[in-house]
C-alpha cells in the first residue's frame, strides 16, 4: 500500500506477523466450538419447527422440545458434529 492511500478499517484478514499463527489458530477453533455450542439450540428448534406437521411459533417449538426431551434435547446430536 502506498504512503497516500488510506488503510481500511475493515481489512481483517490479514494476518498480524507479529502474533504466532498457532494463536490464530486457537482463536479460530475457539470461536468456531462457541458458535456450534450458541447456535445449536437455535438450529434445533428450526428444524423442529420445519418438520412440524401443524404450523408451530418459536415458543411452542421450544416448549415442546423442552417437554419432550428436556433442556438436553437443545443439543441433542451435538456430540455427532464434535466428533466430526
Amino acid at each position: 500500500m502506498s504512503d497516500h492511500e488510506p488503510e481500511d478499517a475493515f481489512d481483517w484478514e490479514v494476518r498480524d506477523s507479529s502474533t504466532p499463527f498457532f494463536h490464530h489458530a486457537i482463536a479460530g477453533s475457539c470461536a468456531g466450538i462457541m458458535e456450534h455450542i450458541s447456535m445449536y439450540p437455535l438450529d434445533t428448534v428450526k428444524t423442529h419447527m420445519q418438520a412440524s406437521e401443524t404450523s408451530l411459533s418459536l415458543r411452542e417449538a421450544i416448549r415442546q422440545v423442552l417437554r419432550e426431551q428436556g433442556a438436553r434435547g437443545m443439543m441433542r446430536g451435538a456430540t455427532v458434529i464434535g466428533a466430526g
